[in-house]
């Protein structure tokens, strides 16, 4: 392939290749890993993405196994990806790169096939921002246009370190819960831009993913990214966009917060093993606390004062 891209982080290694530079482009706006670490990742993956320019070509009748699968969209001859487990390697043939289809060939293209061999490694995907502060770790969770991103951008400004804006990484092993983020620009919303606008000339021209706009960790003021470290402690965050009312951090039951991170934020897909999941995510809730934060957009500076109190309660040492 013509293009390359190696990006890596201290768990996670993945090469991407295609032979399109608009991909390349498109991928490069997408992912926002910021370094490569000393030490080797435990987990390497790699996704290649070609423009085939056969409508005939023979990998449309390509015979699978139990160890690969096959996606596609619109119809078979759109975006077709090939997974292979025993070599963590995904392909997919495009014949045209459509820029109005860009976010459903990231989708299908790139992260499907990835959740599917991390969830082969046990690895299962979890929408939401992951932040943490002096070894303890929030995970704000939520459907799409929650707030989770606007959250952790204002706690950034606060001392907290942003690993994910959007996609976090769950295991469950040995009593032990171990969090892997998959590094992606960060999108915000043009009512957080306004409020910043030093930010405006960093964000990635010419890309928007829905109604956001997306910038690198890197150019957050006051954030500085650091190793990720095993967290001490792991709260999970639900917030709830209120035009009126004071904001308030409430905490919720076990039983609510499992419920509400099943129906909401676990992204469920077919060729990933369901029952390894949801015990991977009771587990979690069984080694975590859940909390509703009500806020908005005029309660920025209120926030990170309320998200002391998570210091107040009662802690859980997820090691234990």
């Amino acid at each position: 392939m013509k293009y390359r891209r190696v990006l890596t982080h201290e768990h996670l290694q993945i090469t991407t290749s295609t032979n399109s530079f608009r991909l390349h482009q498109l991928i490069h706006n997408f992912f926002d890993f910021q370094r490569s670490p000393h030490s080797t990742p435990q987990m390497k993956v790699k996704l290649c993405i070609q423009i085939i320019k056969n409508r005939n070509d023979q990998y449309i009748y390509q015979s699978l196994n139990k160890n690969n699968r096959i996606f596609s969209f619109m119809d078979t001859r759109t975006v077709r990806v090939t997974t292979d487990l025993r070599t963590n390697t995904a392909t997919a043939r495009l014949l045209e790169f459509d820029e109005s289809l860009k976010e459903r060939i990231l989708d299908f293209a790139l992260m499907r096939p990835l959740y599917h061999i991390l969830g082969h490694h046990g690895f299962f995907h979890m929408h939401a921002s992951w932040v943490s502060k002096n070894n303890s770790s929030i995970l704000i969770s939520g459907p799409t246009n929650s707030g989770k991103s606007t959250l952790a951008f204002v706690l950034a400004q606060h001392g907290f370190q942003i690993h994910c804006d959007d996609d976090c990484f769950v295991k469950a092993s040995n009593r032990q819960i171990h969090l892997m983020p998959l590094p992606t620009k960060m999108g915000l919303k043009e009512t957080v831009l306004n409020r910043h606008p030093k930010l405006v000339r960093n964000t990635v021209k010419n890309y928007l993913y829905g109604d956001k706009k997306r910038i690198s960790l890197k150019n957050i003021p006051n954030h500085r990214v650091r190793d990720l470290g095993e967290p001490t402690r792991i709260d999970i965050l639900f917030p709830k966009y209120k035009i009126r009312g004071n904001a308030a951090l409430k905490p919720i039951s076990k039983t609510k917060g499992l419920k509400k991170l099943i129906g909401e934020c676990l992204c469920a897909y077919p060729e990933n093993d369901s029952r390894k999941m949801l015990w991977t995510f009771y587990s979690l809730a069984q080694k975590t606390r859940f909390f509703e934060l009500i806020y908005n957009d005029q309660h920025f500076d209120q926030i990170p004062a309320i998200m002391d109190q998570l210091d107040g309660a009662l802690k859980i040492d997820i090691r234990k």
